[in-house]
C-alpha cells in the first residue's frame, strides 16, 4: 500500500500515460488518412507532454528529499521517474512519425498495402496494457507483456520485406518508402519502450528485474 504522496506520483505518471495514448491515437489516425495538417498539430503539440514529464521529476525529487521513502515506496518513486522518461521518449518517437507523415503526404502514389497500421495497432494494445498494469500494480499482466515484443518484431520485419519489394517498382517513390521505413522503425522502437515499462512494473511489484 502506497502513502498518499507516493500514490499521487503514480497518478501523475498515469496521467502522462493517458496523454501519450491520446497522442498515439491521433498520430495513427493522421497516418491512416495521410493528414499532414493533423500531423503538424501533433508535431507542434509536444510541449505539454514534456512539461508533465518535468513535473513528475520535480515531484519525485521533492518526495526523496522530504520523506526518505524506502522499500516499495522508494521503488515506486524510482519506477515512476523511469516510466515518465520512457513515456517522454515515446512522445518524441510520435513526433518523428508525425514529421514523416507530413513528408509522405507529398507522395500520394505510395502503396496503401504496407501493413504499418497493423503494427501500430498491436503496439498500441501493448502500450495500453502496460500502462494499466502499472496503474493497478498488476505484475502478472506486466510479465505477460515481456514476451509480446516477439510478435511486434515479426510484424516489423514483414513490413520491411513489403517495402523492399515495392521499392523497385517506381524510382520516384523511393523517398516515400524511406519515410515509411522510418515510421515503421519508430513504431518498433515504441514497442521496445513498452517492454521497458512492463519491466519497470515487475521491478516495482517484485523488487527484481525479470530475467
Amino acid at each position: 500500500m502506497l502513502t498518499n504522496d507516493v500514490a499521487q506520483l503514480t497518478a501523475m505518471v498515469s496521467q502522462l500515460g493517458g496523454l501519450v495514448e491520446t497522442r498515439y491515437r491521433a498520430t495513427l489516425d493522421a497516418f491512416q488518412s495521410r493528414d499532414s495538417e493533423q500531423a503538424a498539430a501533433i508535431r507542434l503539440g509536444d510541449k505539454a507532454l514534456n512539461a508533465m514529464q518535468r513535473e513528475v521529476d520535480r515531484y519525485a525529487l521533492q518526495l526523496l528529499a522530504l520523506q526518505h521513502p524506502y522499500a516499495l515506496e522508494l521503488r515506486a518513486v524510482i519506477v515512476g521517474v523511469r516510466i515518465a522518461g520512457l513515456l517522454e521518449q515515446i512522445g518524441d518517437l510520435l513526433v518523428g512519425i508525425a514529421r514523416r507523415i507530413e513528408s509522405i503526404s507529398l507522395h500520394p502514389k505510395l502503396s496503401q498495402a504496407i501493413a504499418i497500421p497493423n503494427l501500430a495497432i498491436a503496439v498500441q494494445a501493448n502500450l495500453t496494457q502496460a500502462l494499466d498494469a502499472f496503474s493497478h500494480l498488476r505484475g502478472d499482466e506486466a510479465q505477460r507483456l515481456l514476451d509480446a515484443d516477439d510478435e511486434i518484431d515479426t510484424q516489423y520485419h514483414a513490413i520491411m520485406k513489403q517495402i523492399f519489394a515495392k521499392m523497385p517498382e517506381d524510382a520516384s517513390l523511393l523517398p516515400g518508402y524511406v519515410y515509411l521505413i522510418q515510421i515503421a522503425k519508430n513504431y518498433e522502437n515504441i514497442g521496445d519502450s513498452v517492454v521497458h515499462i512492463a519491466q519497470q512494473t515487475v521491478f516495482l511489484i517484485d523488487g527484481r528485474y525479470p530475467a
